[in-house]
């Protein structure tokens, strides 16, 4: 052990506790396994170094005391989830019968890769690996199934495409708009799209940016030009809900708030809000990666009422 071999170490220390339990050679043997971080064997060791320790009024029993405490705060343990109900069973580890009572209660093992095994008459053979890392806490649930059960358990076909009604909706997506509103004026923008499964649909967020530009009269004053370039930049924000009455469909509503901002060369820059009523008709492709649709936003800014409709199309990665 003093040159590192800690393998070939721990081996004859093994075999010398075999044949002789004494204090020493257990207190060898846990240091040994601690520093191949075996720590479940190492902190064993030590405890049954400690209970030899009392019963043979060893003085060494403190410090074995004392290392086996240092180890249990970092001990990696493994919980065998059993059904103790099914007569007959019994459960390996690592090819190893274990013992019906560290069944369902969390066991200090070393950290390294377990196969946990269960067999029960009248029940197909179950398997499972497990790996348990340092200071970790593992769980395997043993799932026997009866063969009479597989015997007459049919399994049903798979489900087709676009049956359920959310199969179809992902969860973010970037498209672009164009469209027209009640004041004739053309429109261009992009969008973005978040969507929150609810029971029954979903929760659309919606962000968009849209551009407009056109000729219009400016200024009353005849020494000003009467027509003027404006360019109108349209921000919103809204969140609709989605009724999703199949997967390829979907038709939605909301609120939203906005601002727009005029800008031409005679009265400069222009920034007002608005409140809006939002309203969308969308169908779904490519198994809802492509999504276009209808939009329709109707703003209330003041006294003044405007709809904007756009028809975009959106990807959803």
């Amino acid at each position: 052990m003093r040159a590192g071999q800690f393998e070939a170490a721990c081996d004859r220390f093994e075999r010398s506790a075999r044949l002789v339990r004494k204090v020493g050679t257990l207190l060898n043997l846990g240091d040994c396994y601690e520093r191949r971080r075996k720590l479940a064997s190492a902190w064993h060791t030590f405890d049954e170094a400690a209970v030899l320790a009392r019963q043979t009024s060893d003085p060494r029993g403190a410090e074995a005391t004392r290392r086996a405490q240092l180890l249990k705060p970092h001990l990696p343990y493994l919980t065998i989830v059993a059904d103790t109900s099914i007569p007959g069973l019994a459960i390996r580890k690592n090819a190893t019968v274990i013992d019906a009572a560290t069944w369902n209660v969390p066991i200090a093992v070393d950290p390294d890769t377990y196969v946990i095994e269960a067999s029960a008459p009248g029940y197909a053979p179950w398997s499972a690996r497990e790996v348990v890392e340092a200071s970790g806490n593992a769980r395997v649930t043993v799932a026997l199934v009866a063969v009479a059960d597989r015997i007459a358990h049919v399994e049903p076909p798979p489900v087709p495409p676009h049956t359920s009604r959310e199969s179809s909706l992902r969860d973010v997506g970037l498209g672009i708009v164009a469209g027209s509103n009640s004041r004739e004026r053309p429109l261009i923008g992009a969008m973005a799209l978040a969507n929150l499964a609810v029971p029954g649909g979903a929760l659309r967020g919606v962000f968009s940016a849209v551009y407009s530009r056109y000729e219009d009269d400016v200024a009353n004053d005849p020494t000003l030009p009467q027509l003027e370039t404006i360019q109108t930049y349209y921000v919103n924000i809204g969140v609709d809900y989605f009724w999703v009455p199949t997967a390829p469909v979907g038709i939605g509503g909301g609120l939203g708030v906005g601002i727009e901002l005029d800008h031409d060369k005679v009265t400069g820059y222009d920034l007002g809000s608005a409140l809006q009523l939002r309203a969308s008709a969308v169908g779904r492709l490519r198994d809802g990666h492509v999504e276009a649709g209808l939009h329709l936003q109707c703003a209330f800014a003041g006294s003044e009422v405007t709809l904007h409709g756009l028809v975009g199309i959106a990807w959803f990665p």
